[in-house]
């Protein structure tokens, strides 16, 4: 069944920028990667998942409800969101982390309760941050600002996750790490979390994903399992380089490696 269905949606900036009759359907517990070059795209389509656009036409449903019914709070407490680059601010990271549960309560409600104090401490320990728990988000470095951002996301218990760009800045250890985690929550048979990421890196995306949506000039070029868009023909054609796909060694997926001239 799916999470989230996407039918026909076209979407953008009045004068600029549109996406056109874009159609996807994600399934539950599934990880779904964006993929394309810079102005594909694909950070547009995220925005008009998340609320910060509306549909010029099409439909967007979360469950069997569309997301034009449902109120700020109840989107908020749905769909999570780690953009790019997060603005820090003079709190401690619990702290920063905490604000994830306040969708959850009535405005001016600023006291955690038992529960949402082990959400909070839960969301801290996947990401690895309990040695920095207390320190302030302005120490912290880009990277661990990033993963404290990934740690209130998930403090929100969303049924959605969106991550646009979310590992651009992190290295290796870091992105491995966030990657592995969403792909594990994914797979949670109990309360499995269904995510949607914009990723660069085309060969993480086709070892951490379940599905691949290729954007091209503001509409889907291809979409299906890693090996059926990630294509030498596919990647030539989309980003305008010549590349060899060859299969990983241990996983056996697609890995996308630039032609030597």
């Amino acid at each position: 069944m799916s999470l989230l269905s996407i039918r026909h949606l076209s979407s953008g900036y009045p004068g600029g920028f549109t996406i056109r009759d874009v159609s996807l359907e994600v399934e539950r517990g599934a990880v779904v990667g964006i993929i394309g070059p810079n102005g594909s795209g694909k950070s547009t389509l995220l925005a008009t998942v998340m609320g910060d656009l509306s549909p010029m036409s099409g439909r967007i449903s979360l469950g069997e409800k569309d997301l034009r019914l449902l109120s700020r709070r109840e989107r908020a407490c749905a769909i999570s969101v780690v953009s790019q680059m997060i603005d820090p601010i003079a709190i401690t990271l619990r702290d920063y982390v905490a604000m994830g549960r306040l969708p959850h309560h009535p405005p001016l409600y600023y006291f955690e309760s038992t529960a949402d104090q082990e959400v909070v401490d839960q969301s801290i320990r996947m990401v690895g941050m309990e040695p920095l728990a207390h320190r302030y988000m302005t120490e912290l470095s880009g990277g661990e600002q990033q993963m404290g951002a990934i740690a209130q996301a998930l403090c929100v218990e969303p049924r959605l996750l969106l991550l646009d760009e979310a590992t651009a800045h992190l290295d290796i250890t870091h992105t491995v790490r966030v990657l592995s985690l969403v792909r594990s929550l994914a797979k949670d048979q109990t309360h499995p979390l269904t995510i949607l990421a914009v990723l660069h890196d085309l060969t993480m995306a086709s070892e951490y994903c379940d599905y691949l949506v290729l954007m091209r000039d503001g509409q889907v070029y291809a979409q299906g399992r890693p090996e059926e868009v990630l294509t030498e023909e596919h990647i030539g054609e989309v980003y305008r380089m010549p590349v060899t796909i060859t299969a990983h060694p241990i996983s056996g997926r697609p890995m996308v490696l630039p032609r030597m001239a």
